[in-house]
């Protein structure tokens, strides 16, 4: 079972109830993926982790003489601390986008087939997909929402297309555009 079909399956919806897609909600549990993982990024970054490194360790804790064994030793607590953190955070917001992606799924696509979809195209046909995930969603001045989404339109094939949810109508751009 993929992600997005057990959060539907771990939802308290009805299969003959249709959620109304909110679209601060889509917008904001996509923007707090994105915060998750970058700040789960910038962790590693700053910890300048490369793997456990033991040698770096001992370095510092013979530079930073009677205090090094103490504040090594903070730090890694504090690291692993953040580190469990980060990836709870992490896991929470993706749930919680994959739920506002079900609920954008089930009221703007076509048809659904198990795990895939069919969707509107923006040039008046349908297509159709495994949707993975929403991998960016930005309010637009007319109220919509614009963003990109990951699909799987075959086996083993991943890429992203673009939609836009507006007046209840979610439409996806599954082509690159040839200007």
């Amino acid at each position: 079972m993929d992600a997005l079909t057990s959060a539907a399956a771990e939802g308290d919806k009805s299969a003959d109830t249709v959620a109304a897609v909110n679209p601060d909600r889509l917008v904001s549990a996509v923007r707090n993926v994105e915060l998750a993982m970058n700040s789960s990024i910038t962790l590693r970054l700053f910890s300048g982790e490369r793997g456990n490194d033991a040698r770096t360790a001992e370095q510092l804790k013979v530079v930073l003489g009677e205090e090094g064994p103490r504040l090594v030793e903070q730090f890694v607590n504090a690291k692993n601390e953040m580190t469990r953190a980060l990836l709870e955070r992490c896991n929470v917001t993706r749930k919680a986008m994959l739920d506002e992606l079900r609920i954008l799924l089930d009221a703007g696509a076509v048809s659904a087939d198990g795990d895939r979809y069919t969707l509107h195209d923006y040039d008046g046909g349908v297509v159709s997909a495994k949707v993975v995930a929403v991998n960016s969603a930005r309010h637009q001045p007319d109220g919509a929402v614009w963003g990109f989404l990951h699909v799987s339109p075959s086996d083993n094939i991943f890429e992203s297309w673009e939609f836009t949810w507006r007046d209840d109508v979610l439409k996806v751009r599954s082509r690159d555009d040839v200007y």
